[in-house]
């Protein structure tokens, strides 16, 4: 299950979206993928914390120096 966390409306980013959501929904038995907004580790381990299993990275990933450096950032992050 997808959680964007970017307000299609105004195109604001809030991570926080997850985590109301996931309080609502602590018994899901679901994988939970947290969307948009996942700029550094810290936000993947918030976002962990919260409850998602899974995230879309995108911006933070491209948008960066050396790529490599940035996905091992994240995949070693905790």
């Amino acid at each position: 299950i997808g959680i964007n966390n970017r307000d299609l409306r105004t195109l604001k980013v809030d991570l926080e979206i997850t985590e109301r959501i996931l309080k609502k929904h602590e018994s899901n038995d679901k994988v939970v993928v947290s969307e948009s907004g996942v700029m550094t580790p810290a936000d993947l381990l918030f976002l962990r914390g919260c409850g998602a299993q899974a995230f879309l990275i995108g911006a933070s990933i491209m948008m960066a120096d050396n790529i490599e450096t940035k996905v091992k950032e994240f995949v070693t992050a905790h």
